[in-house]
């Protein structure tokens, strides 16, 4: 294996590992949503106010990217 072949692997590794923290980020972020949006759901058909911390459900995920 030369030197640019093993350069390419390197660049090919810093791509991966970006794009799987975005993948990561992006499931994270799905699940703090839906999770809040179930709880809010859940409290309104019980006729309740929904808390607030429900915002910080889905405000947590969002700061990561």
């Amino acid at each position: 294996m030369d030197a640019q072949q093993m350069s390419e692997l390197g660049r090919i590794g810093a791509v991966a590992a970006m794009a799987l923290a975005g993948v990561g980020s992006a499931l994270g972020a799905y699940a703090g949503g839906a999770g809040a949006v179930g709880a809010w759901k859940k409290a309104l058909a019980q006729g309740k106010a929904a808390p607030f911390t429900l915002i910080t459900f889905v405000g947590a995920p969002l700061s990561q990217t």
